[in-house]
């Protein structure tokens, strides 16, 4: 059998000489494996898979799709847009996204060592914009949920989204959304995700509106706790001191933090 291979495909244990030198190399049937130590946000390394070169014609070298199934192992997805996206950046780092799979143009063998670096960094980028844009995805449906629900149980009060306000410090501070329950009382509401600048940013601006003491003017943050927030950066929320609310609960959070 690996008689046949050899001959089939003269060319793989030059691939595979070259590829040692820098990488865990080997063969599974007609397929030449190269695991480098280029890391995707997930932390696993990437394993190149070199295909083709029968004969010693051209090969080409992909990521096996491990790019985007790292997002969809985080419970991320990208919409057509932001797969479209990722699309044209991969062809500017000179390669192709075919149905989730990250892919080199086809090189002769003597490439192969190139093939993969480029394959493993553009993996590692791509992966990465993925992540940004499905965070930033679920961040929006989130908000728009969000949203909606503060519709739901305010009824006819006035829901600004994006609102800004002067605090204890005088600057203009962006708040998620300002509620104007009537001419005396107001809340306003921030939905973070759980990375550190949202988190600090959300911190900084509810504990300068709450030293403001404008009167009437109440304050909420609200999580979703399927985006896995840790215990710590649940405590950083802790700081601005105003109410914390699970989203699962909000109803009865909004209305305990304008009691």
């Amino acid at each position: 059998m690996m008689t046949s291979q050899l001959a089939v495909y003269p060319r793989h244990n030059e691939i595979v000489e070259s590829l040692e030198r820098r990488n865990v190399v080997r063969r599974l049937n007609n397929v030449v494996l190269a695991t480098t130590d280029v890391l995707l946000p997930s932390g696993s390394q990437i394993v190149v898979l070199i295909e083709g070169g029968a004969s010693g014609d051209r090969i080409t070298a992909s990521d096996a799709g491990a790019a985007l199934i790292s997002l969809a192992e985080a419970g991320l997805e990208l919409d057509a847009a932001a797969y479209a996206s990722m699309r044209r950046l991969a062809g500017k780092l000179g390669l192709r996204l075919e149905d989730g799979v990250l892919r080199s143009e086809p090189v002769s063998p003597d490439e192969s060592a190139y093939a993969v670096v480029v394959v493993a960094n553009g993996a590692r980028e791509i992966a990465q914009a993925a992540f940004d844009a499905g965070h930033r995805q679920e961040k929006r449906r989130f908000r728009e949920r969000v949203e909606q629900e503060l519709s739901a149980i305010f009824g006819s009060a006035i829901i600004q989204k994006s609102a800004r306000l002067n605090g204890y410090s005088e600057d203009s501070l962006r708040f998620d959304y300002l509620v104007t329950l009537d001419r005396r009382s107001r809340l306003v509401v921030d939905a973070p995700v759980p990375d550190g600048s949202s988190i600090a940013s959300v911190v900084l601006r509810q504990a300068d509106i709450k030293a403001a003491k404008i009167p009437g003017m109440h304050q909420a943050i609200v999580y979703d706790e399927a985006d896995n927030w840790r215990s710590t950066s649940l405590a950083q929320l802790k700081l601005a001191q105003v109410p914390l609310i699970n989203s699962r609960c909000l109803q009865d959070g909004l209305l305990a933090a304008i009691a």
